[in-house]
């Protein structure tokens, strides 16, 4: 079935192009008939090139959905990474805890922690406005 359309638009496609290269014709001496039928074909050309175009544009669309599909499971495997790190520290900080260290050595444990857990809940909520 498309071959068979594709074949018709290829034949459209010549006739049209013929219809271009003989253009001395009078117009007038056409038929009402006859200036259906080319501009039928003009049509038949235009919606072929039409649908070439579209096709080119649903590929580039489907590899920029791709790209975005690659890109996002990159960001959600570093807030995996992220996620892990801050559950490493918190598990870090209570032990320190539990055994009375000093709160200058929890300090700087905090701070880092502090830090990675603020950069893992503005990723998470990036992640939730782009969905």
């Amino acid at each position: 079935m498309m071959e068979e359309t594709n074949h018709e638009y290829d034949q459209d496609i010549d006739l049209h192009l013929n219809v271009d290269q003989n253009l001395d014709i009078d117009i007038h001496q056409l038929s009402h008939e006859q200036e259906l039928q080319i501009e039928v074909l003009d049509l038949r050309y235009k919606l072929h090139h039409l649908r070439a175009q579209n096709s080119i544009r649903n590929q580039e669309n489907q590899n920029l959905l791709e790209m975005e599909k690659q890109r996002y499971l990159v960001i959600v495997q570093e807030l995996s990474v992220l996620h892990q790190i801050v559950n490493e520290n918190n598990a870090k900080i209570k032990r320190l805890t539990a055994a009375n260290q000093t709160p200058t050595t929890l300090t700087k444990h905090e701070q880092k922690d502090s830090n990675v857990q603020r950069q893992l809940s503005e990723m998470q909520r990036t992640i939730r406005e782009t969905r």
